[in-house]
């Protein structure tokens, strides 16, 4: 290997090895070497005497093992998330009512689908599933960026945030600044009408 760092450790000196791997170092009877590489282990090599090394020297250097702790990131969840997964647990049953549809079983299929029992429980679970659509929009669409972008305040705030609404597929797949660049579309159409009013 190339560029392996070959230190004498008693006589504090040290060289590199060339692109073939060769070196040559001084060195003394009783020696100690220490071999480096980046991504090996240190190999420290004792030489009683230097007849030993008339030869060459064969080292061999064994990758060095690196294992990282595992690290688990966790990002803090949002207030929507938090309430989502409290409403979550308050309607599962609406959230996981599904009607039944059996081959086997034909008449509760038709009992669910006129039942009025049944009828209710869907009415309902809409009317959850369009609260939770609405509070992601609300989680999206903040008073706070409406105010900072329009400066406007109190009825006139709501008046504007309730002749533009949000959609929730918008809302769903928009970034923060695409939610701002929509702000700001509305608010200079909002101007004009109120203008041409």
């Amino acid at each position: 290997m190339a560029s392996v760092s070959v230190a004498n450790i008693g006589l504090q000196t040290g060289i590199k090895t060339d692109r073939k791997g060769s070196f040559s170092i001084e060195i003394a009877n009783d020696t100690y070497l220490r071999f480096s590489y980046l991504g090996y282990q240190d190999k420290i090599l004792r030489l009683d005497r230097i007849d030993d090394v008339e030869g060459g020297l064969e080292i061999i250097m064994k990758r060095r093992r690196k294992s990282l702790p595992q690290v688990t990131i966790k990002k803090a969840l949002t207030p929507y998330q938090q309430d989502s997964i409290e409403r979550r647990e308050i309607y599962k049953d609406i959230f996981d009512y599904e009607t039944e549809k059996s081959i086997q079983s034909p008449v509760t299929s038709v009992y669910q689908k006129f039942s009025k029992k049944h009828k209710n429980l869907r009415a309902f679970q809409e009317q959850v599933l369009e609260m939770e659509r609405q509070k992601y929009v609300d989680s999206k669409y903040k008073v706070e960026l409406v105010e900072r972008v329009t400066k406007l305040e109190g009825e006139a705030l709501a008046d504007f945030m309730n002749a533009y609404p949000m959609e929730f597929k918008f809302a769903r797949g928009a970034s923060e600044l695409e939610v701002d660049s929509w702000v700001r579309y509305n608010w200079a159409e909002y101007k004009k009408k109120k203008r041409l009013d």
